[in-house]
């Protein structure tokens, strides 16, 4: 039983990666010793796990969780929602070397850091030493041995599937996304704090992300439009973080769409517009939100097929949220651009 829970909080903790999710989306919070020997928490994104034996971070050298590390190299872990709780004790390192810092590098943190070699950037790994879990319902605690083993060269798994288990699930053990509406593995978990998404619909997701950043060496523009596309079908409940959300994305697919940008170009205006600080206003999902979702994504068998069925889907969304909300769109758009 204790095998099946930590084999289920490795799946949660590799859902929210920086390098499955594609963004700084998924929030654990690492607890340090500070320089008076007190406990101080702070939230990071993961950007890659092995299971819960080790978790990974990207950090600036000048943040003072790492001269907190320099000094003390004990650290806890928590990732947990209402589903679940996720704790973790044991021990950090930085790691600066070069090709570690390649590894660990994924293309949102182009945000924060010039590149893989900038000097400011940095990884922080956690080791795990002592697990305490709650997950369905059920709980396990126990210790592991330090691991020294190589992190690197770490693939998120991308499963070949058989075609014909993708057409639509069903079954006792299978759900409606209550996004997209595909029907999906029926998976315990929150994976998103504002984007909605059911856990099983989150991981086909992650599937497609894997996909791209791995075998298909990062297709910038069909990655722009997996996440856009991605983040406008699975708008989620009315809140500031989700109203912001659904409206920048929307104008990402316009530029790549609509006036043919590149990947890079949507996400500049996507920066434009937020320095702009523009009012946002919630735009009602329409219906249906789109009537081809992940699962069609996942069909392609090659790098050609995933780029023509990305952008099928990106067009399929895309066409339904204007025929609903042309006026705002172009409004944000004439306004601001």
């Amino acid at each position: 039983m204790s095998q099946e829970i930590i084999k289920k909080a490795g799946e949660i903790i590799a859902s929210k990666t920086g390098y499955i999710g594609g963004g700084m989306e998924g929030y654990a919070t690492l607890t340090l010793i500070d320089e008076n020997g007190y406990p101080t928490a702070s939230t990071l994104t993961i950007a890659k796990a092995d299971g819960i034996k080790w978790l990974t971070f990207c950090t600036s050298n000048s943040r003072n969780s790492v001269k907190r590390i320099k000094k003390c190299n004990r650290a806890g872990v928590c990732i947990n929602s209402a589903e679940y709780n996720i704790t973790l004790v044991g021990t950090i390192e930085i790691l600066t070397d070069a090709e570690t810092k390649q590894e660990m590098w994924f293309p949102p943190m182009e945000e924060q850091w010039s590149g893989p070699d900038d000097p400011e950037y940095c990884v922080l790994r956690f080791n795990t030493e002592r697990y305490s879990l709650f997950v369905g319902y059920e709980e396990a605690k126990g210790t592991l041995s330090p691991t020294k083993d190589a992190m690197l060269k770490v693939t998120p798994p991308s499963p070949s599937r058989d075609n014909s288990l993708i057409e639509q699930y069903k079954g006792d053990n299978t759900t409606r996304c209550y996004g997209c509406g595909a029907i999906v593995d029926n998976i315990i978990g929150r994976p998103h704090k504002y984007i909605g998404a059911t856990q099983g619909c989150w991981n086909f997701y992650g599937e497609i992300l894997a996909k791209e950043f791995g075998e298909y060496n990062y297709p910038e523009t069909t990655h722009r439009l997996t996440v856009d596309t991605y983040a406008v079908q699975h708008p989620g409940q009315p809140c500031r973080q989700s109203i912001q959300s659904v409206n920048l994305h929307l104008i990402s697919l316009y530029f790549v769409l609509v006036k043919n940008s590149s990947g890079k170009e949507a996400t500049i205006k996507m920066k434009e517009l937020l320095s702009k600080k523009t009012k946002f206003d919630w735009l009602e999902p329409p219906a249906p939100n789109g009537q081809k979702t992940v699962i069609d994504v996942l069909r392609a068998a090659s790098l050609e097929e995933h780029e023509e069925k990305v952008r099928e889907w990106a067009e399929n969304v895309w066409n339904c949220w204007y025929s609903k909300h042309k006026q705002t769109i172009d409004g944000l758009v004439s306004d601001n651009f």
